[in-house]
């Protein structure tokens, strides 16, 4: 596929980004003057199955309609690719020297193994207790942390001698 030369200058970024950011990572790059073909350029296509010649799938819903969108930018925004993978997305908007909005260069992040590895390490903590309106349930750890102090300041779970000695503790 012919890369327009506005266009041109991003392949090596997408190329490094995929290298900084790993497998788990994909660039594609549009030219938006051929909307039904946008795709001109894909470094790991394994992430979301994007092919050359394909048309924008989300591009124009979540970035170039978006009330989000901030500088010809959108970034950190989520979508489910077609093959059931979970993608964070950031979308840079490219124009030409006219000003004239011309390309695309989106940076789609497959979620999946964070979201598997966030998952197991919560499985390994343990369950949140249920927590009451009176701060019972919080379990002993809450407990160390809660501030039964009495309105003078004083710790109810501590006694002074004069009370020990009232109460006969020795």
């Amino acid at each position: 596929m012919d890369i327009k030369p506005a266009l041109r200058p991003y392949v090596p970024l997408a190329q490094m980004l995929v290298q900084t950011f790993g497998a788990d990572c994909e660039i594609v790059l549009h030219d938006l003057d051929d909307p039904a073909h946008s795709v001109v350029y894909v470094e790991n296509p394994s992430v979301t199955g994007r092919k050359l010649g394909a048309s924008f799938d989300q591009l124009v819903k979540k970035v170039i309609l978006s009330d989000d969108l901030k500088e010809n930018y959108a970034a950190n925004y989520y979508f489910t690719a077609p093959n059931g993978k979970r993608i964070r997305s950031s979308t840079l908007l490219i124009k030409d020297a006219d000003g004239r909005l011309t390309g695309a260069l989106c940076i789609n992040l497959d979620t999946t193994q964070i979201t598997r590895q966030i998952d197991f390490l919560q499985s390994l903590l343990p369950p949140e207790p249920q927590q009451k309106a009176d701060g019972a349930g919080e379990g002993e750890a809450g407990a160390c942390f809660r501030d039964d102090r009495k309105p003078d300041g004083r710790d109810p779970r501590r006694r002074g001698r004069k009370e020990s000695a009232a109460r006969g503790a020795h």
